[in-house]
């Protein structure tokens, strides 16, 4: 074989396997994941999820995430009111998009249909409460969840341990107790999921308008 030939040759199989290892190990992932929430989207369903976030003290009394899909029509919005009583609301008309479905699968995939209600713990100057609501062919799960500080229960919560009494060993040995870790860091997690929910306009100006709260405009 001429070296002009060999040269291209060996040209159109560099290029065969620069394709082949981008459907393998990107365009495959990533259609597979856009035909399964476009699945979801378009199964007659109705997506709702939010985030509220309540404040003890400072210029912020409350912050609200809200997202929702019906039927692939998408809407979010987040509002924040300050201890002035001044009010932001930032709301996306109804668009045929995929990022709220693209979101819920998120924070379906970091728990949000997991995690249950915690007692005020760490920081407890600060509330969080999560909601997801979900209508796909007719059935129906709803649930809301509260705890304080993500951060704590992501990383410091520490261990549970459990006493079991038995009759004929009235004193247990609290130095053979055996216990469970119950720090989750889902909590924190789905936190994130929702701070960073949007695009980049979305979150400018959900940054624009805590600005101005923590500011006292």
């Amino acid at each position: 074989m001429r070296r002009p030939a060999f040269a291209l040759v060996v040209s159109l199989a560099a290029v065969a396997a620069v394709i082949a290892g981008w459907i393998l190990f990107f365009a495959k992932p990533e259609t597979a994941r856009y035909h399964a929430t476009q699945k979801v989207a378009n199964s007659s369903s109705d997506l709702h999820v939010g985030m509220t976030v309540r404040y003890a003290s400072g210029p912020i009394t409350s912050e609200e995430y809200r997202m929702a899909d019906r039927n692939g029509s998408s809407t979010a919005s987040y509002r924040i009111v300050g201890t002035n009583g001044k009010v932001y609301t930032i709301t996306t008309p109804p668009i045929e998009s995929y990022t709220v479905p693209f979101f819920f699968e998120r924070v379906v995939a970091d728990g949000i249909w997991k995690v249950v209600n915690r007692p005020p713990r760490g920081d407890r100057s600060i509330a969080y409460a999560l909601h997801v609501d979900q209508t796909v062919q007719g059935e129906r799960g709803s649930r809301t969840v509260t705890f304080t500080d993500p951060k704590y229960w992501a990383t410091t919560a520490g261990r549970q341990y459990e006493i079991h009494l038995d009759r004929n060993k009235p004193t247990p040995s609290l130095l053979q107790l055996s216990g469970s870790a119950i720090a989750d860091k889902r909590y924190q997690a789905i936190v994130n999921d929702f701070r960073n929910f949007g695009t980049p306009g979305f979150r400018a100006k959900v940054a624009e308008v805590q600005a101005a709260v923590r500011a006292g405009k």
